[in-house]
């Protein structure tokens, strides 16, 4: 599954193909104060632990994929690729 990381601390960005095993992270992951929305743990390069989102994607064919999309900080993706290219330009 992809996912988007921001960390707060140095303000990097980067996407990751995250493994998964049924519907649960291979990675460490944690969990929201309801215990529900579980989020993969990767360590920055600055030494931060920082939190992911899995890229949601839509697809609709009237907004065709460009720049904007590749260049996504965001999780969500509502474009002609559903979510295959969202956030590309951030690739580790």
């Amino acid at each position: 599954m992809l996912v988007i990381f921001k960390c707060r601390h140095c303000n990097t960005i980067s996407r990751r193909e995250i493994e998964m095993v049924g519907t649960n992270f291979v990675s460490p992951v944690t969990l929201d104060n309801r215990g529900i929305d579980a989020r993969p743990i990767v360590l920055c390069n600055c030494g931060k632990h920082i939190l992911g989102r899995a890229i949601q994607g839509k697809f609709n064919a009237t907004k065709i994929c460009n720049g904007k999309c590749m260049g996504a900080t965001g999780h969500n993706c509502e474009c002609s690729c559903s979510g295959a290219n969202h956030g590309s330009n951030f690739n580790l």
